[in-house]
Parts: structure tokens; sequence; C-alpha cells
């Protein structure tokens, strides 16, 4: 079994969680929506389910394609090191010394909040990489008619005998043992 929480959307309102509604439940993150049969223990969707269910009812006529794998490959990410975006230390304005100073001396000591490395520790997550240090060498991959998001891409290659088939105007169909889905798509490379 796939683990849904990781198509959802962290802190969002609505597609935080993954959800139920009739026979299927469901995890979005916006970008992708995947849908698998019940699963006991998600919340039960309460609003009016005829914006989602008729999407997976369209025919699928458009061919399968393949997602070029080299397409979605890593690099490391710039903005940051290892995941972690440095915060120059406050303490000594990022030189890794602070400097004290008598009537008869100066002297240069070695920052002890950040222990000379002139950032402070507690760096913050990269929101570039999301705390992996790695980034898409593409950010949009076109297959078919449709550009679409390589991070996207990548949460579904991974999906079990993965079939995926080419988009219409805003969305392509993919389906995989066990569920299917539905990846948004635009004409126009952003």
């Amino acid at each position: 079994m796939i683990n849904l929480k990781s198509f959802c959307l962290a802190g969002h309102h609505i597609t935080s969680e993954p959800w139920s509604c009739g026979e299927y439940s469901f995890a979005s993150d916006g970008e992708v929506l995947v849908r698998v049969p019940r699963i006991d223990g998600f919340e039960e969707f309460n609003r009016n389910p005829d914006w989602i269910l008729p999407t997976f009812k369209l025919p699928i006529s458009s061919p399968e394609a393949s997602i070029p794998e080299e397409l979605l490959a890593m690099r490391k990410c710039e903005g940051c090191t290892d995941g972690r975006k440095p915060i120059p230390c406050e303490e000594c304005e990022g030189k890794g010394q602070v400097y004290a100073h008598t009537d008869h001396n100066r002297y240069d000591v070695e920052c002890m909040s950040c222990e000379g490395g002139k950032v402070i520790p507690e760096s913050m997550v990269c929101d570039r990489c999301e705390g992996t240090g790695k980034v898409r060498c593409n950010s949009n991959v076109k297959i078919g008619e449709l550009f679409y998001s390589a991070t996207s891409l990548a949460k579904i290659v991974s999906l079990p005998s993965l079939r995926f088939f080419q988009g219409n105007e805003r969305a392509a169909r993919f389906e995989f043992d066990g569920g299917d889905g539905l990846i948004g798509g635009s004409r126009m490379d952003c």
C-alpha cells in the first residue's frame, strides 16, 4: 500500500491529510491527486464530491506515455549546505571572532555563540530543496503537449506498475497497482 500522506500538502486547511469520499480515499498536494480504494481511518469528505469524482470518469483516450527518468535528475542545491540555510551569527556578525579591548590591549576571541563557525548551528531548513540538499535539474518536463512539474512527476514515478497517459488541456491521468490519479499540467513552460 502506498503512503497517501506523501501526496498531501502540509499545512493546507483541506489537503494536509488524506480523506475519504464514498468508496475511495484521496490525497492531494494541489498538483497531484491520488485515489485508492477506501482506507478506514481517514476523515470523511463532507462537501459535495461532484467537483472531484467526475474527473476520474473521463475516458482514457490519450496514448500511454513514458516519463523520461533523465529529466528528473537531481543536482546539488546551491542555496544551502546539506539542506540547511546558514544563519549568520549575530554575536560576531558572521566573522567567527569577537573583539574586546581595554585601555591597554585588544583581544580577538573565538565567538562562543557560533564556536568560530560564523553561522549559528540551528540553521533553517532550505526552502528551495526542502532540506534534501538537492534540486531538480529541470523544473518542468514536457510530455506530449503539456508541461508537468518535475517535483510532481518524481512523486509518482515510484508508484508500483505506473502507467501514465498523455494529458488533455489541464491534466493527465495515471494508473498504478492499487489506484489511479491525476497530475496537473500546463501548455506553457512556467
